[in-house]
């Protein structure tokens, strides 16, 4: 057999390996099989103390806050394969679109790879895998599924001179690429119930205590996304803010705020109510100049006048 031949053969061999490996990828990985649960592990932030450059005195520059901390916990049972990896994705429980949480490359223009982005990959230490994703749901019903790639490398003929005339084009090499062999059915649906959580505000200016001035800082950190942020003073009717601020203005004695948070879902969460007073000194007695020299020049003349008259 001639060299022509041979690499002939080798062209053909290669295209019936590339056929088989798309007829492979064809054929469904097992559907997998999964739990689901709803994890808390709260934890609280502790209160940050620093000194205030003006007093000298230990001051609390940034509330302490409470953290929720929960995530949805996917539980899969593993399947005999050695580069498989995990999809999830979810929907509202009475809607129809889903989101799929993890994405993957079918090829890569530049290496000439699939990619399995970042698909969770199958743990080979136990006999199932587990992934952990944040539970920033809104409340509610919330469906998931889980789906099963898997991926394997193949051997590409590569042409070195893909351009040139015979012989020399049928001229090349094997690389290996990695590419998705196949993929599962999307599994069982589980559902999760969320409950409603109000936002949780926490004021950090003012402070308690006794202020100097009438414009007071109005400083707050709330521990969601929010439509609405207002805030109620002395009693008062609401006002709309989109941050901190300042309050204005504020007549001497004591005072109350109070801020209020509203979520997209409608879930309103209050802040604690701080009291505070405000204690703005007396301005210092002004006297116009004119007045003052008016003053003088009267005194400085009835004097003159006392002094002639005992001479005389």
């Amino acid at each position: 057999m001639n060299k022509r031949a041979t690499l002939r053969l080798i062209v053909i061999l290669t295209m019936s390996s590339l056929i088989l490996v798309n007829v492979s990828s064809t054929l469904a990985q097992s559907v997998p099989e999964f739990t689901l649960k709803l994890e808390a592990h709260p934890y609280d932030v502790p209160t940050t103390y620093g000194i205030d450059p003006y007093t000298g005195e230990n001051v609390a520059i940034q509330e302490g806050y409470h953290v929720e901390n929960k995530s949805v916990v996917f539980t899969i049972k593993n399947q005999p394969a050695t580069y498989l990896f995990y999809n999830v994705r979810y929907k509202g429980h009475f809607g129809d679109s889903w989101t799929e949480v993890f994405s993957y490359y079918l090829y890569n223009p530049v290496s000439g790879d699939s990619s399995p982005g970042n698909l969770v990959p199958q743990s080979s230490s136990f006999g199932y895998t587990t992934i952990t994703i944040p539970a920033a749901f809104p409340y509610g019903e919330i469906d998931f599924q889980v789906q099963a790639l898997e991926w394997h490398y193949i051997q590409v003929f590569i042409h070195d001179h893909p351009m040139a005339p015979p012989p020399l084009n049928e001229i090349g090499h094997y690389e290996q690429r990695f590419t998705l062999d196949k993929t599962s059915a999307w599994s069982n649906t589980q559902t999760l119930t969320f409950p409603a959580i109000p936002p949780n505000v926490t004021l950090l200016l003012p402070q308690e205590g006794k202020f100097n001035t009438s414009d007071v800082p109005l400083d707050f950190a709330v521990d969601q996304p929010v439509s609405q942020i207002t805030y109620s003073l002395d009693g008062q009717e609401n006002v709309t803010v989109t941050g901190n601020t300042t309050l204005t203005g504020l007549a001497n004695g004591n005072h109350n705020v109070t801020v209020y948070a509203t979520d997209e879902a409608g879930n309103t969460g209050a802040s604690e109510t701080l009291f505070f007073s405000v204690e703005v000194p007396e301005p210092f007695p002004f006297v116009p100049v004119a007045t003052a020299v008016t003053a003088v020049a009267v005194t400085g003349a009835g004097l003159l006048f006392y002094l002639k008259k005992r001479k005389r």
